[in-house]
């Protein structure tokens, strides 16, 4: 009887100093693990964010637009995530495209259909742009959006004039006012999305 109670004991109630060193151990790699993924993170955040658009933006001539009330994007079937957005000078954004642009391209690559096509060249590109205003530290995000024809995907920025602009990430060109270019830049659907600070 004592060898089956010995060993129900034995099964029930391990040895306290293993439980406690096992628990140690478990401790001192969820500390190493948490320290990884914290560095991980920071590595990711520092290459994810590119650059600041405080270094090129002059934010004191930017203003403030509202995509639901702006009388060019309402035209399209419109998604906004935040309801006021920066809309820099002409000339601000063409300098922050073009600093942005060729992260964009070394990144990507070319151009691969699926893994690397319209909607990854315009998805990634909007988020180069929101991570430059984060990292400026901007109230807002700027009026940099994602686009959709019924064959191809791109961006649309919003200038301080309140022009509703085509910009195609893959080349980076400016293809014309968004109501005035030809397929397939034939907008059907603005994403207005950004996550503000």
């Amino acid at each position: 009887m004592s060898s089956i109670l010995d060993f129900l004991r034995a099964m029930l109630c391990p040895d306290a100093a293993k439980l406690k060193r096992e628990n140690g151990e478990l401790s001192v790699l969820n500390q190493e693990l948490e320290l990884r993924i914290s560095l991980l993170t920071a590595a990711l955040d520092d290459s994810f964010v590119i650059i600041s658009a405080d270094d090129i933006v002059d934010i004191d001539r930017a203003v403030e637009i509202y995509p639901y009330r702006h009388p060019k994007l309402n035209d399209y079937e419109l998604t906004v995530a935040d309801l006021k957005y920066y809309a820099l000078v002409k000339s601000d954004w063409r300098d922050l495209l073009d600093e942005i642009h060729p992260h964009l391209i070394n990144l990507i690559g070319e151009w691969t259909a699926e893994i690397a096509d319209c909607d990854d060249f315009a998805l990634i590109m909007n988020a180069f742009i929101a991570s430059s205003f984060i990292k400026a530290g901007f109230d807002l995000q700027g009026a940099f959006f994602m686009a959709h024809s019924p064959t191809h995907a791109y961006n649309i920025f919003v200038d301080s004039e309140k022009f509703a602009w085509v910009y195609e990430p893959q080349t980076n060109r400016v293809k014309g006012l968004v109501d005035r270019v030809d397929p397939p830049y034939d907008t059907k659907k603005v994403l207005a999305v950004g996550e503000k600070r």
